[in-house]
């Protein structure tokens, strides 16, 4: 499974715009979330992965396709 398009989309905007994000995701069976800017995305082992700078200023790599909403924070 890959990213859906429209959110690929807001992820490279985001990312260019150094604007915070709504990102929901699936881990382990569970719904996770949290408030990070997308910094940059890369292919490994034929998937994409984020690098994401979470509010508290941590980094976080998440696997594109287990994200499952993602929307520009107001």
């Amino acid at each position: 499974m890959v990213m859906d398009c429209a959110m690929h989309d807001v992820f490279e905007a985001a990312a260019t715009l150094r604007r915070v994000c709504r990102v929901c995701w699936q881990k382990a069976g569970q719904r996770r979330e949290m408030r990070a800017t997308p910094l940059d995305w890369s292919v490994r082992d034929g998937e994409e992965w984020g690098v994401w700078r979470a509010e508290g200023g941590e980094l976080v790599e998440l696997r594109l396709a287990d994200v499952t909403k993602l929307e520009m924070a107001d």
